[in-house]
């Protein structure tokens, strides 16, 4: 279910609507996100940091997110967090909240961002 968002209220491991510049920076597009910034940084930053999920499933940087990884909410469709893009987006900018992942799904992300370094 979606819910509207309030300035200050994302969380790490929140999954978010965001939007989402074309690579050619021409035109943008709602998408959801995972925020990986820690609450610290999300309560007193106007950015957050997210990775973009994404559908498909024939990219080479991606970590499935399967139903039982989902904690709170629901993804309308098979997604994966795309953890080769990270973006700052300005909180102003987030739609809405609509899932939260469980810890146990996000310290595999975390493994997969840090194996990118």
């Amino acid at each position: 279910m979606m819910r509207p968002m309030r300035s200050g209220m994302m969380r790490q491991r929140d999954i978010v609507i965001v939007p989402i510049s074309y690579s050619d920076l021409v035109g943008r597009k709602w998408r959801p996100a995972l925020v990986v910034s820690n609450d610290r940084l999300n309560f007193s930053s106007d950015d957050i940091i997210v990775y973009p999920l994404t559908s498909s499933t024939k990219r080479r940087y991606v970590l499935e997110i399967d139903e039982a990884d989902i904690i709170d909410g629901e993804l309308m469709q098979k997604s994966s967090v795309r953890y080769d893009n990270p973006l700052t987006i300005e909180k102003l900018y987030v739609r809405n909240l609509i899932a939260r992942v469980s810890k146990a799904f996000f310290a595999q992300v975390k493994e997969k961002i840090i194996g990118m370094m």
